[in-house]
């Protein structure tokens, strides 16, 4: 998991990763585990709770291997993160680490 950058002031935080790198194959139990959408609030920290629950070693790089989101068309409804819409279920963390 790893937290993108845009434009502007790089804002480290540990509930949003925005690009994710696995090596395949995915643990069933993490495929059946999620059901949800991505692109929601929360999904970033449940998806590394499912993977952490499956063994799997969820880590935040941004440091050491920065992403870039290039945003070219404005905004949809569902990217602008109704309050009252989340994806439900555990969630982890994931802290910034360099490496």
């Amino acid at each position: 998991a790893c937290m993108r950058r845009g434009r502007g002031r790089f804002m480290p935080r540990v509930d949003s990763q925005d690009t994710w790198v696995w090596r395949s194959p995915v643990p069933a139990g993490v495929v059946k585990a999620t059901g949800f959408l991505l692109g929601v609030p929360r999904c970033d920290n449940r998806l590394a709770h499912v993977l952490h629950q499956e063994g799997l070693v969820v880590s935040n790089p941004a440091i050491a291997l920065p992403t870039y989101h290039v945003q070219t068309t404005p905004p949809t409804k569902a990217e602008r993160y109704p309050v009252m819409e989340h994806v439900p279920g555990e969630f982890r963390f994931v802290p910034i680490s360099d490496q």
